[in-house]
């Protein structure tokens, strides 16, 4: 049997075998199979040289192979196969990274991640936090974009997104999904009494946000102002008292040490309460 069984040159879809040359071999003969596959799948390449380049493999896929030395042209004088060399094919196609939303209105939210130059498309999935797996939308991107407009959302919901390269549509050849992740549509600016031309002078930019942001607004009569952030589960963040406070405010916050999610300014007077969303990506 044939000695110093060795892979070489592992690539996506291709790979060289070698071994030693057999002294008064004919042929040798060559079987290699994915490794999860049955015995009777086995492929088998008969030739006359100590080397074979195999192609068209599957990316990302264990393989073994075995070769034996044929030594008269009858195929009775021949060894027995060599052991097992197992490789894998490199796996080009991989999970994307760096997920990002942006521009998220009451009904839409922009998607986006970074490219993958050995990506065909991508595939994309999304649904209601909550609601039953059957409702999910599944999609695929167009080819060359690495970023997609969510339209049609329902304002102040919950959405879990989450998205697959495609490396080869015509072999089913993709990478792993992605963590899902989340979003949440916007719901705007909600006053509940008194003073609206605040809520309408208020001011908060950029948001969504990735920690940074400022608050603006005019206070055009003496009052008193209690502005606090609180996140989604109602808990304090901070806390600011403005005493006889009139003119103009800006303040500039850093949630960079928080957790992704939503937030809610909230500004109180004597007679008005006035309250934005903020999200924190």
């Amino acid at each position: 049997a044939p000695i110093n069984t060795t892979t070489t040159g592992v690539g996506l879809t291709d790979a060289t075998l070698t071994w030693g040359a057999v002294g008064g071999t004919l042929v040798y003969i060559v079987r290699y199979k994915k490794v999860n596959q049955s015995w009777g799948t086995f492929t088998y390449d008969t030739i006359n040289t100590n080397s074979l380049v195999l192609s068209s493999l599957s990316p990302g896929t264990a393989y073994h192979w075995q070769v034996r030395s044929v030594c008269d042209s009858t195929g009775v004088n021949s060894s027995a196969f060599t052991s097992f060399v197992n490789f894998n094919t490199v796996n080009g196609c991989v999970i994307p990274t760096n997920m990002i939303v942006d521009s998220i209105t009451t009904s839409s939210a922009v998607l986006s991640w970074n490219p993958n130059p050995a990506a065909f498309t991508h595939r994309l999935m999304y649904f209601v936090v909550g609601a039953p797996w059957n409702t999910r939308i599944d999609t695929i991107i167009a080819p060359g974009l690495n970023n997609f407009m969510l339209t049609g959302l329902i304002s102040n919901e919950n959405y879990r997104w989450r998205i697959a390269t495609v490396c080869d549509p015509s072999v089913n050849y993709y990478s792993p999904w992605t963590q899902f992740d989340t979003l949440t549509t916007l719901s705007g600016i909600r006053i509940t009494s008194g003073d609206t031309e605040l809520g309408k002078n208020l001011k908060i930019y950029p948001n969504p946000t990735r920690g940074l942001f400022n608050i603006s607004f005019i206070a055009e009569k003496v009052d008193n102002f209690e502005i606090t952030i609180v996140d989604a589960f109602g808990k304090l963040v901070s806390k600011e008292d403005k005493q006889d406070f009139i003119g103009e405010y800006t303040k500039q916050v850093d949630l960079s040490d928080f957790p992704r999610g939503i937030y809610m300014l909230q500004i109180r007077t004597q007679d008005s309460f006035v309250s934005k969303r903020i999200v924190l990506q």
